[in-house]
């Protein structure tokens, strides 16, 4: 989890300088190494938000608005999020090792998560699901 905390950590991305949304896609190989080691997305969810921060100096008055919640003025370190809820995690792509971090493309803008509807009704729950049989 070192290597996608520090991919959110950039300072070249908005959450650098206004805490907010991040989507952590994490390969199948990666998910199934932290289930084996006991995290689940919302262990997953606290440890990011906890250790993706800035020093507030390295931070302050930076970015193209330097605006932040009312309620992180006084906030040392400045996380990259809001709160654990704002990390959506899910498990794409094949096998190996590339993980990514997904930051927002905007000031103050939101992920929009949605479930995959299939034709018949059902919700995707695997790439297995969207196979011709």
């Amino acid at each position: 989890l070192d290597t996608i905390i520090d991919s959110c950590t950039t300072l070249g991305s908005n959450n650098a300088y206004i805490p907010g949304p991040l989507i952590v896609v994490l390969t199948p190989d990666h998910a199934q190494l932290l289930h084996r080691d006991g995290w689940n997305k919302d262990k997953i969810r606290e440890h990011i938000h906890a250790q993706a921060n800035h020093p507030v100096p390295m931070v302050r008055n930076r970015g193209l608005v330097p605006v932040r919640p009312e309620s992180f003025a006084n906030r040392h370190p400045m996380p990259v999020t809001r709160e654990p809820k704002d990390i959506e995690i899910v498990v794409a792509g094949g096998r190996g090792g590339h993980s990514a971090v997904i930051l927002p493309w905007a000031l103050h803008s939101e992920s929009i998560v949605e479930p995959v509807v299939l034709p018949d009704g059902r919700v995707a729950k695997s790439i297995e699901d969207f196979k011709v049989k």
